[in-house]
This record gives C-alpha cells, structure tokens and sequence, in this order.
C-alpha cells in the first residue's frame, strides 16, 4: 500500500458521518476515509511540473529565434507545446489532488455505508449489496514488496455499480468490511441451499453437491485441494496436482471472498476427505 501523509488523515468521525448515518438510517458511523496524497503522487507531480516548465521555457524561447523560425522547426512546437502544458496541468493536479478531491469520503457504518462525491450521495446497506469484485495486487521490485493496490467493484441491488481504489486512503478498511459482512450475510443462506441440493453459481463457477462444476467439467470434492484468490485470479486446485485445475479472473467471480468461505465450510465435511 502506498505510503499515507498521516498530515492529511484525519481519524476522528466528523458531524457529517453522523448526520448522514442519521438521516440514511446506516446504524453507528465507525470510520472515515478520505483522498489523501501520497508520496508516489507527490513525486510523480513534482516530476511532470518540473519537466512540464522546461518544456515551456524552452519552447518559448527557441520561439524567439528567428534562426530557429528559418530552420522550420515551428511544426516541433505543435508537439512540445501541448506536450508541455499536459505535463504541467498532470503536475498540479497530482500536487492538488487532495484539495480537488476534497469534498470526498467514505462513512463506513454498522449498518452500511455512504459514498459521497461533492453533493453526490449514494448509499449501501450491507444487505442490500448483490455482488462485489475485488482486486488485491501485491507488487514487488527485484523480489521485494513494493506496497499492493486496491480495487474494489461493488454493485447494489438495483443495479447501481461503483468503483473504489486507492484513492481513499485505507479503502483496504472498507474492503475487509464488505467481504465481512456479504460473508455473514450470504454464507448461512448458501449452506442452506447447499445441503437442500440447489446449484449455487459464482460466474462461470459452480458449487453443488457434487463439486465443483465449470460449463465443461467437473471436480468431485475429494479431489478438490482449494479454491484461493491469488492476485487477479481465482484458482481451483485438484489434489496432487501442479497445475490449477481451473484459473478464472476474479473479475468473473462474483463475491469470491464468499466462494472461498463455502468451500472450505464444505472441505471440513470428514465426507469430503476421501
């Protein structure tokens, strides 16, 4: 994860988490997350204002050459110009991306929780979230962990879809909660449906009785090792197996953090070890 500016984290609950909880009927607020800068922003800002002004600088004054003017190098200018004022106006607004950003938050409560974008509001009971795709990437540089980003797809109930990322700091906090409570919500409803015999569908997965089912084929649950998420895919691992017996983006699995709890609920079955 990106290293925070702890100056521009503010831990305290502010009046507006609770006057919004109040008004939404979410329960108790509990945490508050905002666009904060960080040291890669910072850095990249820096880097694209100070290479944005020597590129103006240097137009403008090779524009004043009239040598330069008889060299024909004015179609030059129609490249560096543009060039320049992009990376200058991208050095600003990473340097200013907390103050744009500003009138953004996330209120998590005990009920649910609120996405606001200036006078944009939209909330999500926890019960009443379908569907969540999260990405967790862990990135390293020459063998050593260089910080994981965050990526999180949560859909409502009547069909409103969001995206959230990093630029929140500790949306990993928000994350960590949905999976908590969709897992605590659903879990109970799919054993249920599970030992009733029902099919219970995770995109193209398919959990039943019988294993582990793709459009093509099957997996009996004693051959089934694990299901994990492993950077951007969920995998399916069949016992004294190198390979994965199966391999989907988790951008195809729906709630996969609950496909996970479900399989190893059933691998506890002494049924299912043989």
């Amino acid at each position: 994860m990106e290293q925070r500016l702890n100056v521009l984290q503010n831990k305290q609950i502010s009046s507006e988490a609770y006057q919004l909880s109040t008004g939404y009927q979410l329960g108790t607020p509990q945490d508050e997350l905002k666009v904060s800068a960080t040291i890669k922003r910072i850095f990249g800002g820096i880097i694209c204002l100070v290479i944005g002004l020597i590129s103006l600088l240097e137009v403008f004054s090779t524009m004043t050459s009239l040598e330069a003017a008889n060299q024909g190098v004015a179609g030059l200018y129609l490249i560096v110009l543009p060039l320049g004022l992009l990376l200058l106006a991208l050095g600003i607004y990473y340097l200013f991306y907390p103050i744009i950003f500003r009138s953004w938050r996330i209120y998590i409560c005990s009920d649910g929780f609120v996405y606001k974008r200036g006078m944009k509001i939209d909330v999500f009971l926890w019960d009443h979230i379908q569907a969540t795709w999260m990405w967790n990437i862990k990135h390293y540089r020459n063998g050593i962990y260089a910080g994981t980003t965050h990526k999180y797809i949560v859909l409502r109930g009547d069909g409103l879809k969001i995206t959230l990322n990093d630029k929140f700091s500790g949306v990993e906090r928000l994350g960590d909660r949905i999976s908590q409570e969709i897992t605590n919500y659903s879990l109970p409803r799919m054993i249920r449906d599970y030992h009733a015999g029902k099919s219970i569908f995770f995109g193209p997965l398919q959990v039943n009785v019988q294993g582990i089912s793709t459009v093509s084929r099957q997996l009996p649950w004693p051959r089934v090792q694990e299901v994990s998420t492993v950077q951007k895919v969920v995998k399916v691992r069949e016992k004294g197996e190198l390979a994965d017996w199966a391999s989907v983006r988790v951008d195809q699995v729906p709630n996969a953090f609950v496909l996970t709890a479900l399989v190893n609920y059933i691998l506890k079955d002494p049924a299912h070890s043989v």
